[in-house]
């Protein structure tokens, strides 16, 4: 459920700042698509989210949530790194 929870908050968040950032677009920002929880950033929130409440196995959860391979994940993490180290 903290999961959850803090998945709808920052999308709430950002349709909020988006909907004054953009107005021509206010139809988009007025609901919610399935396809935005495939953001990278919403993938960064749910890695970071299993790290925090368990750093030895959060490989294997945020592989099972966002269904990759091991390889897979070692790609989506080096460029998570990289991202994050800018």
């Amino acid at each position: 459920m903290e999961l959850i929870d803090e998945i709808t908050d920052s999308q709430y968040h950002s349709y909020q700042r988006f909907w004054h950032q953009y107005p021509k677009s206010r139809k988009r920002y007025s609901k919610f698509k399935l396809e935005d929880l495939d953001h990278p950033f919403t993938q960064y929130k749910i890695t970071d989210f299993f790290r925090d409440k368990d750093s030895e196995n959060y490989k294997a959860y945020t592989r099972v949530l966002l269904k990759m391979t091991e390889e897979e994940f070692s790609d989506y993490e080096m460029i998570k790194y990289q991202y994050e180290a800018k």
